[in-house]
């Protein structure tokens, strides 16, 4: 399942950058075609994180799923695979980073997925910082 990962068999392979941008499966909103096993690497700008949110998810049920990680490879803790037809959780990472892999299997093709990738704040600001760091210097 993970082969594209580790050795560049990946049918679609993207690296995905900037504040904001979209993701889906190939040929979306057309169907997708068997066999596919695809990747993209999002990554958003320093002292962000990145929201994903689905607007479309149509998958053939357990045998095409979409892979979610927190952060750029498959070594990255895990938010969930997703099939079928109900639209996946908005997921953020914990840092800048996050990987999506889409596999299909031999038969049975759908319109599949269409996602939107933000930057998001991570809530923290300089002086937040600062101000954190200062009480656990005094404690």
């Amino acid at each position: 399942m993970f082969q594209c990962i580790f050795l560049g068999w990946c049918t679609c392979r993207e690296n995905k950058t900037g504040s904001s941008g979209f993701v889906s499966s190939p040929n979306y909103p057309s169907n997708y075609s068997n066999n596919e096993d695809c990747l993209w690497i999002i990554t958003v700008p320093v002292g962000y994180k990145a929201q994903l949110t689905f607007f479309y998810f149509d998958t053939e049920e357990i045998f095409d799923e979409v892979y979610i990680f927190d952060g750029p490879n498959q070594n990255s803790p895990f938010f969930g695979a997703y099939s079928g037809k109900g639209i996946p959780q908005v997921h953020t990472s914990s840092g800048r980073s996050m990987l999506i892999k889409f596999v299909s299997d031999h038969s049975i093709v759908s319109k599949g997925f269409y996602a939107k990738y933000d930057a998001v704040s991570t809530g923290m600001t300089c002086f937040g910082a600062l101000k954190k760091f200062h009480k656990l210097t005094i404690n």
